[in-house]
């Protein structure tokens, strides 16, 4: 077998995502690699799910499997990298693309391109999530059940329509989310939702929302926690209550300002091993931004973490900051 550094990166991605927009920029990040020296070979996907296929397939043989799509795209590397050693690239096309905000990655593959050629890593936390009605799966950043969930499975639902019409994906970005968030908002009713840490009961409840979170960002438009840490060796929980409209829109706006910490009777707590969330007639549960069945979602923290690609710390910007780029190789 070569050493590492003489393995190729292999690129996944879907040849018809985004009306063709993943497999340019596929081409791209390849480009850019082979500018620098560095091996690279393309991996398109043919069916949903196959991105795990392929990154089982290859992560023994390649320096770093890279996958260029959503947030989901990425959960599903992570599932078929099965050794947690394999580094992850993730180069955002997607709708919310949560993960490139919390690594402070845009959507640039030449600045990939360095960041690969310069064996820039971190390590990620990684967890896995089971629901009704979906076998378990690993996450990278949060599993919900309760409102964000049901806002989830409608644009999921329209997103799918879309699709099937042959009609190109929206040019809206993460304004996409507005109509699936008033509808779910206008057929919303308070659902009692149970929360156990390790099988003890988490007081102050019921929640109407709850939350276990890899990282700050959520939804792309939400802060949960300015102090919260994708690589701390933790999850956080964040349970809301929701006995009414009103506790809900305090929720969204104090989330949306990122004082989540000004929400009356919020509830938040380090997770170092397993939350269980249950709630009357299965309610509806989702996965790194796509749906994952129904409660009760049991969440489970690994124990080991992944190898991703991303800037060192410094250079990760605020929220609200603009990133300063890094001094990395340039093309020779």
């Amino acid at each position: 077998m070569r050493p590492v550094h003489e393995q190729p990166v292999v690129i996944a991605f879907n040849p018809i995502a985004g009306a063709g927009r993943a497999a340019r920029l596929a081409g791209e990040l390849a480009d850019a690699l082979r500018g620098l020296g560095v091996a690279a070979e393309l991996a398109p996907s043919r069916a949903p799910g196959d991105v795990t296929r392929l990154a089982t397939e290859h992560e023994a043989r390649c320096r770093c499997f890279a996958v260029v799509g959503g947030d989901g795209t990425a959960r599903e590397a992570a599932d078929g990298l099965t050794r947690l050693a394999t580094p992850l690239a993730f180069l955002p096309s997607g709708t919310a693309n949560v993960l490139a905000e919390e690594l402070g990655l845009g959507a640039d593959p030449r600045r990939l391109a360095q960041l690969i050629a310069a064996d820039s890593v971190r390590m990620l936390d990684v967890f896995e999530a089971e629901a009704a009605g979906e076998p378990r799966r690993r996450g990278l950043l949060f599993a919900a059940a309760g409102f964000d969930a049901e806002v989830v499975r409608r644009f999921s639902r329209w997103r799918s329509e879309r699709l099937a019409a042959g009609a190109a994906p929206s040019p809206l970005g993460k304004a996409a989310y507005a109509l699936p968030v008033v509808e779910a908002l206008a057929a919303w009713r308070p659902v009692p939702l149970e929360v156990a840490l390790d099988g003890v009961p988490l007081r102050g409840g019921p929640f109407g929302w709850v939350i276990v979170t890899n990282t700050r960002h959520f939804g792309g438009l939400f802060t949960l926690g300015a102090s919260i840490d994708p690589a701390d060796g933790q999850l956080d929980l964040v349970a809301l209550p929701a006995s009414g409209l009103t506790d809900l829109l305090l929720a969204m706006a104090t989330a949306f300002a990122g004082r989540l910490d000004l929400c009356p009777g919020v509830v938040t707590r380090a997770v170092f091993g397993e939350v269980t969330i249950a709630g009357p007639g299965g309610v509806p549960a989702q996965l790194d931004g796509d749906p994952h069945g129904a409660t009760p979602l049991t969440v489970r923290r690994l124990p080991r973490r992944l190898p991703v690609i991303a800037p060192a710390l410094a250079a990760v910007p605020a929220i609200g900051s603009v990133a300063p780029a890094p001094t990395l190789p340039q093309p020779g």
